[in-house]
Parts: structure tokens; C-alpha cells; sequence
């Protein structure tokens, strides 16, 4: 995997795990719709990300 990508990924992972573990501490239902959508999302948007390709970098004038 990509260095960025975990970078990201690994701090969403500790902040669900966290939010379900605060709602149900508080004794509130955690939103487990609201949160999968979410996760969802993430995953798409990383997908769409990855699979878009690079584009390359125009060279100074002059060099080849």
C-alpha cells in the first residue's frame, strides 16, 4: 500500500474504533448507518484516488 494512504487510513480506523467506544461508554446508540456510510465514502473517495493516473510533469524549457 501506499505510505499516504496509510497515513490517513490508520488515524480513520482509531477514530471509528473511538467513536463507537465514547457513544457506547456514554450509553448512547453509536450510528452504525451514519458511520458505515461514512467508511463508504472514505473507501470510494481512496479508490477514485488510486485508480486516476499520475499525471506527468512538464520539463523546463530546453531540456528533453
Amino acid at each position: 500500500m501506499n505510505r499516504s494512504f496509510l497515513i490517513i487510513f490508520i488515524p480513520a480506523i482509531i477514530v471509528a474504533a473511538y467513536y463507537i467506544f465514547a457513544l457506547r461508554h456514554f450509553g448512547l446508540p453509536a450510528g452504525f448507518l451514519r458511520l458505515s456510510v461514512v467508511i463508504a465514502g472514505f473507501l470510494l473517495a481512496s479508490w477514485l484516488v488510486r485508480r486516476r493516473p499520475a499525471r506527468k510533469t512538464k520539463s523546463p524549457a530546453g531540456e528533453p
